[in-house]
């Protein structure tokens, strides 16, 4: 048992290093694209909420980035190297101990939430969210959005509270009872609209990518910031389709806006997309300026397409380039080590050890002649050396397990084995390659 938590204990303290300098890197290169997301926000204010959108999703790739061989070439070695310097196992399990605890919290929300909606009346048949559902899917009634968007469930509730969308499985709507009693037909038919939207575009299963980002690089506050920004651009992004896509009179929508207001209180819930959020007066102000931008639907469609495409361009490309440019998931390392039995470094990899000692098929193949001639270059004296391969590295400086043969120096077809058949080494070897 204690063998065991020992091997528990040292796995954790890997592991939990292991992790921490990946994420350190990915983070890395999330701060050094930030700059540019800034940029081309600063550059696009006021024209087209989708290019900010978009360009902030760009972020999400970065996580991947904790393999490139980029950190492990030329100057960008320092930045490794200062990370594996002053990283410890103590800082992993602080780090990561905080990123489980914010994933449960995370979880538990997701789970209170899922079972208070489901506690809601749902609405029954009406003639306003069908007409919504028909103009959000330009009237296609067999496309894959008209079916994904027939599978919404609306839920009526007595709190006075903002209309929210949430749900990617299983998607749904929530409105005040209030808004259906005492709103006309065309204030209902927009707040549809704009939730619908929202499901639609996809909008709620980045938002939750983007949610466990903020998990994931919880240290750094910049990328709250962001969460932040993407928030206002999917509602703008809503806005802007309402009114140009669909014909809603700009006037009207402010004045849903600010009346909404007056109401109803804004929603902070994990996981859901509000028609407005509580107290942040900013934010609205932001969108209601947004409504003064005159486009033609067909510019606006033009434009919304165009943007999409290049971002799912661009997206393909870059994933694409990053898994060119980074480590597999790990490595077989082909070279070979000599060890005295006091564990002192003979040879590594020589071009002479090559000659002597080859690997077929897991197994040591040794040619007597030459591998005594490498025991005499270095005075070998010993009863036995040891002879490690197959090592497994999952990037430069990380790794470990693999075999270690155990040769007699007077016989050398006398090879014992020493983890290959162990429990314990399969058990490591399996976890360090699922890292």
């Amino acid at each position: 048992m204690d063998e065991w938590i020992r091997l528990f204990g040292g796995l954790v303290d890997f592991a939990s290093v292991y992790w921490l300098q990946k994420c350190i890197r990915t983070m890395a290169c999330g701060m050094v694209l930030l700059p540019v997301i800034l940029l081309v926000r600063q550059f696009n204010r006021g024209r087209n909420p989708h290019v900010n959108y978009y360009s902030t999703l760009l972020l999400l790739p970065m996580v991947f980035m904790g393999m490139n061989k980029l950190y492990f070439l030329t100057d960008c070695v320092y930045i490794t190297f200062y990370i594996n310097k002053y990283v410890s196992p103590i800082h992993g399990k602080v780090y990561f101990g905080i990123v489980f605890l914010l994933l449960g919290r995370f979880v538990v929300k997701e789970l209170r939430l899922k079972r208070s909606v489901n506690r809601l009346p749902l609405l029954g048949a009406d003639r306003t969210w069908d007409r919504a559902i028909h103009t959000v899917t330009d009237g296609n009634r067999r496309g894959l959005a008209r079916w994904y968007l027939s599978r919404v469930r609306v839920y009526e509730t007595q709190e006075e509270i903002s209309p929210y969308s949430g749900g990617i499985v299983h998607p749904f709507v929530v409105i005040p009872c209030r808004l259906k009693e005492e709103w006309a037909e065309e204030q209902l038919y927009t707040v549809f609209c704009h939730e619908l939207i929202h499901i639609r575009a996809g909008h709620i299963l980045w938002m939750r990518l983007f949610d466990l980002l903020c998990i994931y690089w919880w240290i750094n506050p910049l990328v709250y910031l962001c969460r932040r920004m993407l928030r206002e651009d999917m509602e703008l992004v809503c806005d802007g389709t309402c009114i140009h896509e669909f014909g809603i009179c700009r006037t009207q929508y402010g004045g849903l806006l600010l009346h909404m207001i007056e109401l109803l209180q804004g929603v902070r819930r994990e996981g859901t997309l509000s028609f407005f959020r509580q107290n942040d007066f900013r934010e609205l102000k932001g969108r209601i300026l947004c409504l003064e931008r005159t486009c033609t639907r067909k510019r606006f469609r033009h434009s919304r397409r165009l943007v999409s495409l290049l971002f799912g361009a661009g997206l393909l490309l870059g994933c694409g380039i990053i898994m060119a440019t980074s480590y597999p998931r790990y490595t077989r390392m082909k070279e070979i080590a000599l060890y005295t039995e006091d564990l002192r470094l003979l040879a590594y990899d020589s071009s002479e050890l090559r000659e002597a000692v080859r690997v077929v098929d897991g197994k040591l193949k040794i040619d007597e002649g030459k591998f005594r001639e490498v025991l005499a270059e270095q005075q070998v004296e010993d009863a036995y050396v040891y002879v490690a391969f197959d090592t497994i590295m999952k990037v430069p400086g990380s790794g470990g397990c693999g075999n270690v043969g155990m040769v007699s120096t007077g016989d050398v077809s006398d090879i014992f084995y020493l983890n290959s058949y162990t429990l314990e080494n399969r058990v490591l070897e399996f976890i360090l390659k699922c890292l």
